[in-house]
């Protein structure tokens, strides 16, 4: 259980290479990851048979280039060093996951990067051309409104459609810039006028019950 979840090295006795220790190494080794390859160090009484048996049942439970055969006795000096080489190794596949997942997170903060910028060009190219019919709209209807008498009754539908065009100019800016092309600006508002300027344009949007 432990070695299931992270260990540097494993150190293996000969002995201890029954069936139920060759399924959890085959279990393990089966669930690690791709960058992952567990050193093992195998101590062995006798090279040669365990070169030609209990080799190769480990191989056969997944063990390949990280396995290490020591035959016992075996000096300290001699155990020591082969310990701290597979730790060594251990270390630089972990070296190796931390750039592979630094990778994936730069890939991914590119995307998100390229998303934002597509979205902001599409944002621009729309404000534009939203802007130059507005133009028209509320050329037009300034025009008309000026044409008429001061006592006409059209007057105020004209004022709405002159006021509706001055709020979609607003949000082309923003639209601007948000793709970059405008700038923004911070200054203080009166939150109620704007929901009573807003009020006409979306009352036919909101349900009668609500208020």
């Amino acid at each position: 259980d432990r070695a299931r979840q992270g260990v540097g090295a494993m150190v293996l006795a000969e002995e201890s290479l029954d069936s139920q220790a060759l399924e959890h190494i085959a279990g393990l080794v089966k669930i690690q990851p791709k960058w992952s390859a567990i050193p093992f160090i195998l101590l062995t009484s006798n090279g040669d048979r365990i070169f030609s048996a209990g080799k190769a049942l480990l191989e056969q439970s997944g063990i390949r280039g990280n396995l290490v055969l020591l035959e016992r006795p075996v000096r300290r000096v001699t155990l020591r060093t082969a310990v701290e080489a597979a730790l060594l190794t251990r270390h630089r596949q972990y070296e190796l996951r931390d750039h592979m997942e630094e990778l994936i997170r730069q890939q991914e903060r590119l995307r998100q990067a390229q998303k934002i910028e597509s979205i902001g060009l599409l944002a621009g190219g729309i404000a534009h051309d939203f802007n130059n019919l507005l133009t028209g709209i509320l050329g037009n209807a300034s025009l008309a409104l000026s044409s008429l008498p001061v006592s006409s009754p059209d007057r105020a539908l004209l004022q709405g459609v002159v006021q509706a065009s001055e709020r979609a100019a607003h949000l082309t800016r923003q639209l601007l810039a948000y793709a970059g092309k405008g700038r923004f600006v911070v200054e203080a508002l009166d939150l109620s006028q704007q929901v009573r300027e807003i009020s006409a344009l979306i009352q036919t949007s909101i349900p009668s019950a609500v208020q």
